[in-house]
Order: structure tokens, then sequence, then C-alpha cells
């Protein structure tokens, strides 16, 4: 019996897993946004996620958004975002560690909330 609940624990996992991989499974998080001029409800810009550093205790996800990739506002907007796939990269070089990872994200900014899909 015991075995019988692993092997559907373990099932489950590696399902999860999978959409997740795929951009199948939404996070919805609280991340800065740093944006260039207005973003109307219904436009879509291609952003760059920073990653935060991590540790054993704490992985590393997103926490930053940067829409446009060049956007230079210096004053955040702490904002909502459903993400559609992995805000949490662990395989990163080092090196992207040491510049904070690089995530392409498609952006949407809609009435209640911002939504990006990854794009890699």
């Amino acid at each position: 019996m015991v075995c019988l609940v692993a092997m559907v624990l373990l099932l489950c996992y590696i399902g999860y897993t999978s959409l997740d991989d795929q951009g199948l499974m939404t996070h919805d998080k609280n991340v800065d946004v740093y944006m260039k001029g207005d973003w109307l409800v219904g436009e879509n810009r291609t952003c760059a996620g920073i990653q935060t550093f991590g540790d054993a205790q704490h992985p590393k996800e997103m926490a930053e958004l940067f829409c446009p990739v060049d956007a230079e506002d210096k004053n955040p907007h702490n904002l909502k975002v459903r993400f559609w796939g992995k805000i949490s990269r662990p395989d990163a070089s080092a090196s992207d560690e040491v510049n904070g990872l690089k995530g392409a994200w498609r952006c949407t900014r809609e009435s209640d909330i911002f939504t990006c899909r990854a794009i890699n």
C-alpha cells in the first residue's frame, strides 16, 4: 500500500513538472516591474525577468521584470504577475547568477493583473 501511494505521488510530481516545463502551470507572484511609459490594458510587451539568488532553504524565483528589456525606470512598481512557465530556474550557470538570470517573457497588461508567458 505504501509503495502504491509513493508511486502515485511520484507520477503526480513528474506530471506537474512536465506541465510546468511546457508553460501550462501558473504561478502568481508580486514582483518589481520596471516599465516605460503608459502600458495600455491588452498591450503586449517582451520583458526580461531577473530571478533572485537562492540557497538550499530559499530557491531562486523571478523577482524583477524589465518591460521592455531596456526599461530604465528608477521607480519600479510592485505588481501581481501571473507567470505561465517556470519562475525558478535552478539550472542557471554561475555566470548567469552573477549577472542575474535573464529569462524572456511575453507579458500582457490585463485590467487586474499582468500575465507573462515564458519565451525561453
